[in-house]
């Protein structure tokens, strides 16, 4: 086992000296002037199939993250101090603080219920005939989906008529039916609740 673990050593310090000159002769090409295409194919010739590739410097190739969209500065600084009005509220407050927040969403929800996986699975014999599940199609008829919950769960849920848009007077409404709703399983946060919703404009205009 010790003259294994050795020849691994040697095997390892070997390869890292190997690797350690490529990157010297990188870094003369480099202060030569060469371009990362000439260094390549000059590296290739040489080294063949050792050549020092991006791998060996813990490198990989990725794609950018789809983000809701690019903030401005002042949007930046905007958030910064939202977050930490909350980090000070919650300091003050605790756990009261958290418990008076209530989270709003929308979604969109197609007229079937899909059933998942885990909820198909049956006990069956080794011989017995293998189950067959068809697929359901997602049909083009869905529905905006509205809900708001707390730490509790859910206290609210609003559905979109067909044919209706959201838009300052329907967000009122639902603020309203959700107060409503607040005096029947929230009467504690009736006077002190936090709504946490996105910025989008019909939860935003006056």
């Amino acid at each position: 086992m010790c003259a294994a673990i050795s020849i691994g050593e040697k095997m390892a310090s070997a390869r890292n000296d190997h690797l350690m000159k490529q990157c010297s002769v990188i870094e003369f090409l480099t202060a030569e002037g060469c371009s990362a295409v000439v260094i390549h194919k000059r590296m290739k010739a040489v080294y063949g199939d050792a050549c020092l590739t991006e791998v060996h410097l813990g490198y990989r190739k990725v794609s950018a993250r789809w983000v809701p969209r690019q903030l401005t500065v002042e949007m930046k600084a905007q958030r910064k101090t939202i977050c930490t009005q909350l980090l000070e509220r919650f300091t003050h407050d605790g756990e009261r603080f958290l418990r008076s927040i209530i989270t709003g969403d929308e979604s969109w929800v197609h007229h079937y219920d899909p059933e998942s996986k885990m909820q198909s699975m049956q006990y069956r014999h080794k011989n017995s005939p293998a189950l067959k599940k068809f697929k359901v199609i997602a049909t083009a008829r869905k529905v905006l989906l509205t809900i708001f919950w707390d730490m509790e769960g859910i206290v609210h849920i609003e559905f979109l008529e067909q044919g209706t848009t959201i838009n300052s007077e329907r967000s009122v409404s639902t603020l309203r039916a959700l107060k409503g709703r607040l005096r029947r399983v929230r009467q504690d946060k009736v006077k002190d609740v936090v709504i946490q919703h996105d910025n989008a404009r019909p939860h935003t205009s006056r």
